[in-house]
Order: structure tokens, then sequence, then C-alpha cells
């Protein structure tokens, strides 16, 4: 009985290896204007399941110009955190397109702010498993709770296209993905 029941864990864990992978990964962003240069570091780790459904968590640090001089210094630094679902809209080739929502926690002192993100994701396969990525934040729609301290605090709906200046993001990152 008990090597039954290893033989069928390690076969079930073998099916569910079989049909997904892990993946990590990585952007850059970068915004040019006026003010002056914006840009994003962010780091990725994933999970895809199947060849059009993916999941992952990624992270973030960026650095942008102070537009409405709400700190000490002339850029405000920003922290984010997020969990996302990629769903493969069509492939073409080597060539892919993908529809990715996030629900993204950003701290930016004094704001912190929760917000649903939801972009395009065009992927270009170099080999099997490596994979150049670009977020086109072409469209986007926020839906931001902003908590700051002392007490103000409100709910904006933001839908734009392009980055946004008055929180840095740029309008395109370039990027990575390995999957093993």
């Amino acid at each position: 009985m008990k090597k039954i029941s290893l033989f069928l864990a390690a076969a079930l864990l073998g099916s569910a290896s079989a049909s997904a992978q892990l993946f990590v990964g990585g952007s850059l962003g970068f915004q040019s204007n006026d003010a002056g240069s914006s840009y994003t570091l962010a780091p990725t780790i994933g999970y895809a399941k199947g060849e059009k459904l993916e999941f992952g968590l990624h992270l973030g640090y960026g650095s942008a110009p102070d537009l409405y001089g709400t700190g000490e210094s002339e850029t405000i630094s920003e922290l984010r955190a997020g969990l996302f679902g990629r769903y493969q809209v069509f492939s073409v080739d080597k060539l892919s397109l993908w529809g990715q929502a996030s629900l993204d926690l950003r701290v930016e002192d004094p704001y912190i702010e929760t917000g649903l993100y939801i972009i395009p994701v065009v992927k270009y396969a170099l080999t099997d498993n490596f994979y150049l990525k670009s977020e086109v934040n072409l469209f986007h729609l926020n839906f931001v709770s902003t908590a700051v301290d002392g007490g103000d605090s409100g709910t904006d709906i933001r839908i734009g296209v392009g980055g946004t200046e008055t929180n840095g993001e740029s309008p395109i990152s370039i990027g990575f993905e390995y999957k093993f």
C-alpha cells in the first residue's frame, strides 16, 4: 500500500510539472520629458499553466521627478509589489500577445496606493525557453485608493493612454523571461 501511494504521488507530481513551468524575468522602463527622467526596475517570478495561462508575482522600484513638490527632494521613489495573471490572446510563429491584469500595492512616501492594472504584453521567443518581453502601457485602467499620513484619503479611477506623469509609469518597458 505504501509503494502504491508513493507511486501515485510521484505520477501526480510528474503530470503537474509536465503541464506547468516556472519562469523568472524582469523588465526595465524608462521615460523622459521636460520635467526629467523616470525609470522602473521590476523582477518577476511566475508559473505557466499550459501554453495560454500564466500567474506570478512582480516587485518593482522606480524613481521619477517630483512634479508637485510633495517631497523634500527633486525626485520621488516608489516600491511596488503585485500579483498578476496573463492570458495569451493570440500567437503567430514566435510572437505572442497576452492580456495581463495585476493587482499592485505601491508605496511612495507619503502615499500608499492599491490598483488594478490592465495592459497588453508582447512576447517574442528567442529560444524555446528564453523570451524577449515588452509590457506596452498603451491603455491602462487603474482603480486607486490613496491613504495619506495625516488623515487625507481618496479613491480615483484613472483611464489613460501611455505612462502617466502623476506616477512616473513608463509607457513601455522591455524585459525578458526564462522558463525552466
